[in-house]
């Protein structure tokens, strides 16, 4: 189905988080030209910010395990500690879920990785730690809520309302 715009994903965004002030909204990737990949975002992020900035890069447990596949991905964890969230279908625990998170990034980023004794995380000598945490788990993803959109189905549950609002005004 249709993807909104990138003006559009700007404006929910900011509905979204308008009640945040420490929260801010870089439109640094739909300002650049070309596509957009994940190391020339860490590596805008790296060069803008003062030398002791440290970087923190959320991602799913899903796609961490998919990650080997991106663009100059060894050099990410150079650049930002990794926060691998756990989600739904994804290993039957966060402790489950740290191992595999662990045997994928020995297998594939680096076999100095290793868990840490105290805590849900991955050290390595050089790169960035690896942080797994858990989260409570909703099963609920953005296809879904297109897929209810589509079926004129309310998504005021899962998505923040004034977004909600927008969406339908949009169409």
């Amino acid at each position: 189905g249709p993807i909104a715009s990138a003006s559009d994903r700007v404006a929910m965004l900011k509905l979204a988080h308008r009640d945040q002030p420490r929260f801010e909204i870089c439109e640094f990737e739909i300002q650049r030209q070309g596509p957009s990949y994940t190391i020339d975002t860490l590596n805008y992020f790296a060069s803008s910010q003062p030398s002791r900035t440290r970087l923190h890069f959320i991602i799913g447990i899903d796609a961490f395990l998919e990650i080997d596949t991106w663009k100059s991905y060894s050099k990410l964890f150079e650049l930002a500690a990794f926060i691998v969230m756990t989600r739904p279908g994804i290993g039957k625990s966060t402790e489950q879920a740290l191992h595999t998170a662990a045997d994928y990034a020995r297998q594939r980023i680096s076999s100095d990785y290793q868990l840490h004794s105290h805590g849900n995380r991955l050290l390595h000598p050089v790169l960035q730690p690896i942080h797994l945490s858990g989260v409570t788990q909703i099963d609920i993803a953005s296809t879904r809520i297109r897929r209810l959109i589509q079926q004129g189905k309310p998504i005021g549950d899962w998505i923040n309302k004034d977004v909600a609002s927008f969406i339908e005004t949009k169409g």
